[in-house]
């Protein structure tokens, strides 16, 4: 890691390798093989050295998140999609895997399956707020805004406080004309945790100019 960090790339490969040879299910040695490749703009070479460990450990649930991650990076996203369901058939605790299928699904129009995707992990995973994030974001895409409010609400109740969420709520709030108060506290608690994004001040200007 040391080496990769210092791009000392021809350094970094052989003690990554040396690694997945002492543990062929090293899913940290295997990320940086993998993000060494991607980096030099080889990803083919990733693509092979990870499809060569998944033969060494065809089991290995964080494996095919990775080959997900590698075939998406080439733009191949049927495979990325098929991989990723591999990882969650194999791990349905696998909340990355999980998040990154649904999120490919709704970047590739397939709202409703990114749907189900977040309610089949959201069983598997109940605590993980992530999944009520994106299905808040795939219900204001199909402009149901009313379930997109309770999703994000639902992501606040697991994770209070978050500036993301608060954000998505409050604009949610503003655009229904529902709770001004409400949304301009949520709005707040948003600028203060992202100071830097534009569409977060946004909101809260939206917020001060609906209060008046």
């Amino acid at each position: 890691n040391l080496a990769a960090l210092q791009q000392k790339y021809s350094q970094a490969i052989p003690w990554y390798e040396q690694a997945l040879s002492r543990d062929k299910n090293s899913t940290d040695a295997l990320r940086g093989l993998m993000n060494v490749y991607l980096v030099q703009k080889q990803p083919d070479k990733a693509l092979a050295i990870v499809n060569r460990q998944i033969e060494q450990a065809p089991d290995n649930s964080s494996f095919y998140n990775l080959l997900g991650m590698v075939q998406s990076n080439k733009q191949d996203y049927a495979s990325a999609i098929a991989a990723y369901k591999k990882a969650v058939e194999f791990n349905k605790n696998n909340a990355e895997a999980y998040l990154k299928l649904g999120q490919l699904q709704a970047k590739t129009g397939a709202l409703d399956d990114a749907l189900v995707t977040c309610n089949t992990a959201s069983q598997s995973n109940p605590n993980e707020s992530a999944f009520y994030m994106l299905r808040g974001s795939i219900y204001e895409k199909k402009n149901d805004l009313e379930k997109a409010r309770s999703s994000y609400d639902k992501a606040l109740q697991l994770k209070p406080g978050d500036p993301l969420a608060s954000n998505n709520l409050a604009y949610i709030l503003l655009e229904t004309n529902s709770n001004p108060d409400l949304a301009l506290q949520l709005a707040q608690t948003a600028r203060r945790g992202l100071p830097e994004l534009s569409n977060v001040a946004d909101t809260l200007g939206w917020a001060f100019y609906q209060k008046g």
